[in-house]
């Protein structure tokens, strides 16, 4: 599974919309907030509904893993170092 680390501080400020085309999920900020108003996009096994969210340790599992799936089959790991 491909994977992207990320520090507290990019954490910090870091929105869904550019973690997706940081981790090569989305080719653009644009492309990224379509993925999310479709419905494409889970974090953790649940739906993103706001391009708007922010990344945060309460958002990860085990306050480290983020999974991302995009579509049926494409999975990310993002972990918090």
């Amino acid at each position: 599974m491909p994977t992207t680390v990320l520090t507290d501080a990019e954490l910090r400020s870091l929105s869904i919309v550019e973690l997706l085309t940081r981790a090569g999920l989305a080719e653009s900020k644009r492309r990224g907030r379509e993925l999310i108003a479709a419905g494409a996009i889970r974090v953790n096994g649940q739906p993103v509904r706001d391009p708007d969210t922010h990344v945060s340790r309460d958002l990860a599992r085990y306050g480290r893993f983020i999974v991302i799936r995009k579509g049926k089959k494409t999975y990310h790991l993002a972990m918090v170092a």
